[in-house]
């Protein structure tokens, strides 16, 4: 009732989506934005997108049925973002523990040095710690090429899998959340406007 409410308060029969963010948006969308904003809150994006009772999860999947090949296009596309995310996650976090070990060296260098300021061990051992590097420390272009091309490959594999069973299930993603805000505003002003 609520939708319907909104639907005609806002929109005259003829009348179009405000702005087109994504080419399976209508007018319905933007009702369910505000509607959704009252259920889920504010920038709850994702709970909206989930939510069977609002109309993107139809909508988008009635774009996937009719536009496959962009669906698994993004679909493969996300995975291989993954792929170089976790690329970059690893070698930050190995990063962190080399810079740990060369701190507790550094340390042991200058107790050792005031200890005995002839003993060249402790900054031979200082000096050491600090010049390992290993792959997991560098994010160079062949790790990540090689990651990529590893992700996008397997969801090749998860993907004729899924087409020989017949269940393959592909989502977009809702538009981005800036533009998702500002949409908002602007329906929402929209509807100040038809008030008076």
């Amino acid at each position: 009732e609520l939708l319907h409410a909104l639907g005609t308060r806002l929109y005259s029969s003829n009348s179009e989506s405000t702005v087109s963010c994504a080419p399976w948006w209508d007018w319905s969308c933007d009702i369910g934005l505000v509607v959704g904003t009252f259920i889920h809150g504010l920038g709850n994006y994702d709970g909206m997108r989930k939510d069977e009772e609002l109309p993107f999860l139809n909508r988008m999947n009635a774009y996937v049925q009719y536009n496959k090949v962009e669906s698994e296009s993004y679909r493969r596309f996300d995975h291989a973002a993954d792929a170089a995310k976790r690329v970059f996650d690893k070698a930050l976090e190995t990063m962190k523990i080399k810079f740990q070990q060369q701190t507790t060296a550094a340390v042991a260098a200058v107790i050792a040095a005031n200890k005995n300021s002839g003993d060249s061990v402790a900054k031979e051992a200082y000096q050491l710690e600090t010049q390992k590097m290993d792959d997991d420390d560098v994010i160079s272009l062949p790790r990540l090429k090689d990651a990529t091309l590893e992700s996008y490959r397997k969801s090749l594999d998860v993907s004729s899998k899924a087409r020989k069973k017949g269940t393959l299930i592909c989502s977009l993603p809702l538009p981005d959340a800036t533009y998702l805000d500002r949409l908002l505003v602007r329906i929402v002003e929209k509807m100040e406007t038809c008030e008076g």
